[in-house]
């Protein structure tokens, strides 16, 4: 048994949308349009990212989570985001390795960097600190507001947050 066909264009629109006011659209098309900032996580921890990326989108950030050094390595140079969080490690490629491309990479150099590992032996922080992060944060002790402030610091210019 066949259905009957239905004319989509004698079918009535379920709801009707009031008209937007001319001076509305006009001022609407005046504002500027506002891009997040981007940022991108390399975190294997997929619970702790969250933890942290349910924060940073709160407070108004695009966050992009990668789970590997070499992964992260290659969105980071298709999206080139406004600052990285990386993990040191990492499988594939640990943080440093990361870094140290990343450093090599003409265009991936000035993007600033945040270390946030569960290491914080000085000799880490002096060699991530070589490397070129500008800031090196142990997760155990940074709540996602702490790093969230480290973020808008960093991203508004105002030097290393360490």
């Amino acid at each position: 048994m066949s259905e009957p066909a239905v004319s989509l264009a004698a079918a009535e629109p379920a709801v009707s949308l009031p008209a937007v006011e001319p001076a509305v659209l006009a001022w609407r098309a005046s504002r500027p349009v506002q891009r997040k900032p981007r940022l991108m996580m390399i975190e294997d921890d997929v619970v702790i990212a969250e933890m942290y990326r349910l924060q940073l989108r709160a407070d108004g950030y695009d966050v992009d989570l990668a789970t590997d050094g070499a992964r992260g390595l290659a969105v980071l140079r298709r999206d080139r985001p406004d600052l990285v969080l990386l993990d040191i490690r990492l499988p594939e490629l640990h943080g440093f390795q990361v870094l140290e491309q990343m450093r090599e990479d003409r265009e991936l150099k000035g993007i600033p960097v945040v270390v946030l590992s569960n290491f914080g032996d000085p000799g880490l922080v002096a060699e991530g600190r070589s490397l070129g992060a500008r800031a090196h944060l142990i997760k155990s002790n940074t709540t996602p507001a702490e790093l969230s402030a480290v973020v808008r610091q960093l991203l508004r210019g105002t030097g290393p947050a360490d």
